[in-house]
């Protein structure tokens, strides 16, 4: 290619979608396990916070989450989040006659 102005850019992007679902709260966060502190004793021999076919004697820690139940509850928690962010939305395009405003105001130091 013998052209001398060309030039080529790619920039791409990406979301985590499971991730970015479960800030947002509309499926459930993942069970993390137990944590043994920053420096956890090198001498402890234990089977906390290994997965669970690894544990010898699992306490069941709750059940397992149902995924297909989990699935058909995205709608509903997905229709519940629009609605609120509608609603703060419609709260902020409110004049500032209808605003209540606080009862009790800080003292602004000059």
């Amino acid at each position: 290619d013998r052209a001398s102005q060309y030039e080529n850019l790619t920039l791409s992007a990406g979301i985590d979608v499971i991730r970015a679902m479960r800030a947002t709260e509309i499926i459930p966060p993942d069970q993390r396990t137990v944590h043994s502190g920053r420096f956890p004793d090198p001498t402890l021999l234990s089977d906390r916070g290994l997965p669970r076919p690894l544990v010898t004697h699992w306490d069941g820690g709750g059940s397992p989450d149902d995924l297909l139940e989990i699935g058909r509850k995205i709608p509903q928690n997905l229709e519940h989040k629009l609605r609120d962010a509608t609603e703060e939305f419609q709260k902020l395009l409110e004049p500032k006659a209808k605003r209540k405003k606080p009862k009790y105001r800080l003292p602004i130091n000059e």
